[in-house]
């Protein structure tokens, strides 16, 4: 059995969590234990929001437009 110093341990853990880690580190972490690690492909904001309110608007009709109409409608 090992004897540990308590106040040691603590004041361990306590910089372990300070230490900011890097995602590369991990990655290289998890492929040294013999995983497979993929990244993800970037993908922007406006290509996953692209056609994703497109029925919130009626057809024939200008987001700018839109608006004003609800505007004028709750003011």
């Amino acid at each position: 059995m090992v004897k540990t110093n308590t106040k040691t341990a603590k004041y361990n853990i306590k910089q372990v969590n300070l230490m900011p880690v890097e995602l590369e580190e991990i990655i290289r972490f998890m492929k040294n234990l013999g995983y497979e690690v993929r990244k993800p492909g970037r993908k922007s904001v406006v290509d996953e929001l692209l056609g994703a309110f497109e029925s919130a608007i009626p057809e024939g009709e200008t987001s700018t437009e839109y608006l004003k109409k609800l505007r004028e409608r709750f003011s």
